[in-house]
């Protein structure tokens, strides 16, 4: 059994993916539940998680009727106005629906001190009041950022997306493990293996040169606070649905198997609360 924690959904217009530049011509079409199950199915993952592209409630609704249509999507983590001044009542009506799991910003494109702005940081005292969860894409270099953000929020529960998109093409930063060993103090806090193929120089991803991040891992947060996702269908910058799922399994060879079950899929089930 196989959970995948992280995947896109999309009806691709060029409006609401301006992320998607020329050289990811790949990505410029429709990705939805039905160009996945297959793929899915061969590998024995028996649900996912689908998470938030772009910054818009509609989004957040549309994923919320995919789930609806498609049993595989076991949780949604979407997209609120973190900064609105409504956003409690717009948390709240988001936290009747049972398939929202939480919510993500996309806090990579965001300037500095981004993270302690007061709107922002009522926004997310309102996800840790709802019970809900959140998901955190940043780079490396706001690390340092996310863990004063973090200790705001002792009951909150986070996951790291990408394990901050370090530069996996060369060993791991002094400054990339010294952050991380502060994050793995937070025991609210976990981390996904996901979206590493595509940060590799050129997508020339080996599992040599991903090996020492996911080594690491392990060491400092642990197998028991660590999830497998896909980032399906970025990932097909860089290799195909199966690629990537056999180098998640690949990685996770030297662990036994009570701690491989718990990457696969019992972390995810207590993490997002399915």
């Amino acid at each position: 059994m196989i959970f995948d924690t992280h995947q896109h959904f999309w009806k691709y217009d060029l409006t609401n993916f301006d992320w998607i530049t020329a050289e990811m011509k790949v990505l410029k079409k429709d990705y939805e539940p039905e160009h996945i199950l297959r793929d899915m199915t061969k590998k024995g993952i028996f649900g996912s998680i689908a998470v938030q592209a772009k910054q818009s409630e509609n989004e957040t609704d549309y994923l919320i009727n995919l789930s609806s249509r498609y049993p595989m999507i076991k949780g949604v983590v979407g997209w609120v106005d973190l900064c609105d001044s409504n956003v409690d009542k717009r948390i709240k009506a988001y936290s009747s629906e049972p398939i929202i799991k939480g919510f993500r910003h996309i806090l990579q494109d965001e300037p500095d001190g981004f993270m302690s702005r007061p709107d922002f940081l009522s926004g997310m005292e309102s996800i840790q009041k709802y019970d809900l969860c959140y998901d955190i894409l940043v780079r490396e270099n706001q690390l340092k950022e996310t863990i004063q953000m973090i200790k705001k929020f002792p009951h909150l529960k986070f996951c790291l997306n990408h394990l901050a998109k370090p530069r996996v093409s060369n060993p791991p930063l002094l400054s990339w493990i010294r952050d991380m060993d502060a994050l793995s103090m937070f025991p609210n806090v976990y981390c996904k293996l996901s979206g590493l193929v595509t940060e590799a120089n050129d997508y020339n991803w080996s599992i040599q040169i991903l090996r020492p991040y996911i080594n690491y891992l392990m060491e400092s947060f642990g197998p028991f606070r660590l999830m497998i996702g896909s980032d399906w269908p970025v990932c097909l910058l860089a290799a195909n649905y199966s690629q990537v799922m056999d180098l998640n399994l690949e990685l996770l060879s030297e662990l036994s198997s009570t701690q491989v079950e718990a990457v696969k899929w019992k972390n995810a089930m207590e993490f997002y609360n399915i």
